[in-house]
């Protein structure tokens, strides 16, 4: 009972964990863009290099660390890899697809669309990797 109240319990369950890879997963992703940004200086299609670059890191990163720490599985690591490339994909076209409708075509305020179309789909990946992944 002290322990829920002091939130050890909380600290320690799957779904902090997940938050935990995703906080660091989002400023090792940011470094790695602003490095490679900074590496490719006037080559013109940098952003976009940079962009992949900071992905595909962060994607390993949210991989290893969720399936080892935030869920510790000890599954197959392909078939675990494959169903979580699956899914990183399909979370990927629905966010750009909810935000292509809400922003572009209703006019939506982009910041805020931001946060709540990411909040969606942050609990759609936590659901999918628990269920599904690992």
């Amino acid at each position: 009972m002290i322990e829920d109240l002091l939130g050890v319990r909380l600290w320690n369950s799957p779904l902090a964990r997940f938050i935990t890879v995703g906080i660091t997963n989002a400023a090792l992703s940011y470094a790695v863009f602003v490095l490679a940004l900074s590496l490719l200086g006037g080559y013109d299609y940098r952003a976009g290099v940079a962009q992949m670059a900071s992905y595909g890191l962060g994607s390993l990163w949210s991989f290893y660390g969720n399936r080892g720490w935030t869920f510790g599985s000890e599954g197959r690591v392909l078939r675990q890899a494959l169903r979580f490339t699956v899914v990183q994909g399909l979370l990927l076209m629905a966010s750009g697809a909810l935000m292509s409708v809400t922003v572009d075509m209703w006019n939506w305020p982009a910041g805020p669309t931001w946060i709540t179309v990411m909040a969606f789909i942050t609990v759609l990946n936590y659901l999918s990797l628990k269920y599904w992944v690992f």
